[in-house]
């Protein structure tokens, strides 16, 4: 899911200047550059129960990668300022 959002949102920052293929060769070099310090958590959570300030459609990715984070007692590295209960990255 993060992958998703990681071509989503460079789609629409670019306004139309790159394309999916694009976004998904720079996403596929920054996995590789992480080498064995990344790895895929199963999404193991339901969709079922959401945290209390997730309340619209633009929050519901965020609402669950903070959930799946939760349970397997990590935290959800972001950039986003706006995600509760998650680890706020210095951009």
């Amino acid at each position: 899911m993060p992958e998703i959002g990681f071509v989503r949102v460079s789609l629409h920052r670019s306004a139309g200047q790159i394309g999916v293929s694009e976004a998904s060769l720079v996403l596929t070099g920054m996995v590789k550059s992480l080498g064995e310090r990344h790895s895929f958590l199963a999404d193991d959570v339901s969709g079922l129960q959401w945290p209390d300030w997730c309340r619209s459609a633009a929050r519901t990715t965020d609402g669950h990668l903070v959930q799946l984070a939760k349970k397997h007692d990590f935290l959800l590295a972001t950039l986003d300022e706006g995600i509760p209960g998650a680890h706020l990255l210095p951009s």
